[in-house]
C-alpha cells in the first residue's frame, strides 16, 4: 500500500539530490578548468531532476490520500501507480523543457572573479572564486524557483485541506 515504486523514485531523487552537492562543490582545483562548464550544466540539471523525482513522487503520493478520502460520496477510489508515475514524469518533462531551453538560448559558462591579494609571510596569496553564470541567469532562476515553488505550494495546499 505504501507504493514501492513511487519510494523508489522518491529514493532517486534524494540520491540525485545528494550527488549534486558534490557537483556544487567541484572546482578547478579539482577538475581541469576547460571543464567546468560541463559541471555548470551538470549541476543544473542533477538537483532539478533529483528535486523533481523527490517531492513530484510525495506530491503524487499525497493527491492520491487527499482524492481518496475526500471523495464526498464515499466511493471506493484507487488510483493506480501508474498515473502517478505519469504525473511525476510530466513534472519532468517540464524541468526538462526549461533546462533545454535554458542551455540552447543561454548556456551557463564558468567566471572567475580574483580576490584582494592576502600576504603571508613572504608569499603573495591570491585567492579565486570559479563560478556559473548566464546572461540572463536571474530570469531563468526566477522561472525554475517559480515553478518548484508551485509545486511545493501545491502539496502544501493539499495537505491543508
Amino acid at each position: 500500500m505504501s507504493s514501492p515504486n513511487l519510494n523508489n523514485i522518491i529514493i532517486i531523487g534524494c540520491i540525485l539530490t545528494y550527488l549534486s552537492v558534490f557537483l556544487l562543490g567541484t572546482d578547478g582545483g579539482v577538475v581541469n578548468i576547460k571543464y567546468l562548464r560541463h559541471i555548470c550544466t551538470s549541476r543544473a540539471w542533477v538537483l532539478s531532476i533529483g528535486f523533481t523525482l523527490a517531492f513530484g513522487a510525495m506530491f503524487s503520493k499525497t493527491w492520491r490520500v487527499h482524492s481518496i478520502f475526500t471523495d464526498i460520496k464515499l466511493h471506493k477510489k484507487v488510483i493506480k501507480d501508474y498515473k502517478l508515475i505519469l504525473v511525476v514524469t510530466v513534472l519532468l518533462f517540464i524541468d526538462a523543457a526549461l533546462l533545454v531551453t535554458w542551455q540552447i538560448m543561454d548556456p551557463l559558462q564558468t567566471s572567475i572573479k580574483n580576490l584582494a591579494v592576502q600576504k603571508e609571510g613572504d608569499l603573495d596569496v591570491i585567492p579565486v572564486v570559479e563560478y556559473c553564470v548566464s546572461h540572463k541567469m536571474t530570469i531563468w532562476l526566477i522561472l525554475i524557483y517559480a515553478y518548484k515553488g508551485m509545486l511545493l505550494a501545491h502539496k502544501g495546499m493539499l495537505l491543508d485541506k
